[in-house]
């Protein structure tokens, strides 16, 4: 490990996101415990962007946040709050050919106004 980081144990569960901020050094990833039996282990998705960066000619040179878990359970709670508050919790019962002749004929309406 270098001298100016030091060593982070992310603790995560299935379905579980975790975000880290620059590394100056490697990091290491262990899966200490997975119901093999159910998902053959843990998988890992590696999601970073780097790509982005590159396209802006810029460079991370300064940390700007620390290692961060959102836990499955939270990450659920927080959608149906969204959900609730929005009123989008409640499906709408009618069927799809209802739904798109009615969005056919107001987007008939909107393009007659044009």
């Amino acid at each position: 490990n270098n001298a100016t980081e030091s060593e982070t144990v992310i603790p995560w569960s299935a379905g579980d996101m975790f975000c880290v901020p620059l590394q100056q050094t490697g990091m290491v990833h262990m899966c200490t415990s997975a119901n093999s039996n159910e998902y053959g282990g843990a998988a890992l998705y590696w999601i970073h962007d780097e790509p982005l960066m590159n396209y802006l000619g810029v460079a991370p040179i300064v940390k700007k946040f620390e290692p961060t878990l959102y836990t499955r359970r939270d990450m659920l709670a927080r959608v149906q709050e969204i959900q609730h508050s929005t009123g989008n919790c409640h499906t709408d019962t009618r069927t799809s050919s209802t739904r798109s002749s009615s969005s056919s004929s107001s987007n008939k309406s909107s393009r007659s106004d044009v």
